[in-house]
C-alpha cells in the first residue's frame, strides 16, 4: 500500500497536490483509462458531501500478489470542514469554492468520458443521505444541517 503523500513525498499538513495529481498517479500504476474515472468520481464525491479533510494520506494504491497496483476503496470519507475552510486537495487548481465546472476542467484535461454524468450520479447518491441518515440514528438536526450544506454546494 502507498498513499499518495508517500508517492509524491507530500507533506500532508501542507500538500500542494491537485485531484489531477491522483488521476495521473492511477493511470500511471494501473494503466487504465477506468483508473481515471474512479478518482474524478471521489473527487466529485468529496466536493459535493463537503468532504474538504481530502489529503493525500486519505487517497491509496494496493499492489496485489502478481504485482498489479489499484486504487485502494474510499477511506476517511466525511462531512468535514478544515482549518483553512477549503478542500486540502485542489480541484483543477480550485479549493476554496470547487464545483462542476472544475470538475469537467478536470475530466477534459484527462480525457475523461461523461464527467457530467459522473456528477450527476454522485449527486443522486447524495440525495439519498436524509433517508440513509434517519435510518442510522442521526439526528434530525444533523440530518438537516448537513443535507443544507449539500444544497448550497449542488451546481
Amino acid at each position: 500500500m502507498h498513499s499518495m503523500a508517500g508517492l509524491k513525498y507530500d507533506n500532508f499538513r501542507l500538500s500542494n497536490i491537485d485531484y489531477g495529481h491522483i488521476i495521473d498517479a492511477a493511470y500511471r500504476l494501473e494503466e487504465s483509462a477506468s483508473a481515471r474515472e474512479a478518482v474524478l468520481r471521489l473527487a466529485a464525491f468529496n466536493i459535493y458531501s463537503h468532504n474538504r479533510d481530502d489529503h493525500s494520506k486519505n487517497f491509496s494504491f494496493l499492489m496485489n500478489e502478481s504485482g498489479k497496483w489499484s486504487l485502494s476503496p474510499a477511506y476517511d470519507l466525511t462531512y468535514s470542514s478544515t482549518g483553512i475552510d477549503e478542500h486540502i486537495t485542489r480541484v483543477a487548481g480550485e479549493g476554496v469554492n470547487p464545483g462542476r465546472e472544475n470538475i469537467i476542467e478536470l475530466a477534459n484535461e484527462f480525457s475523461i468520458n461523461q464527467p457530467n454524468e459522473i456528477i450527476d450520479q454522485v449527486l443522486a447518491s447524495l440525495g439519498k443521505w436524509p433517508s440513509i441518515a434517519k435510518e442510522c440514528g442521526v439526528s434530525e438536526a444533523s440530518i438537516n444541517r448537513i443535507q443544507r450544506k449539500f444544497l448550497e454546494l449542488k451546481d
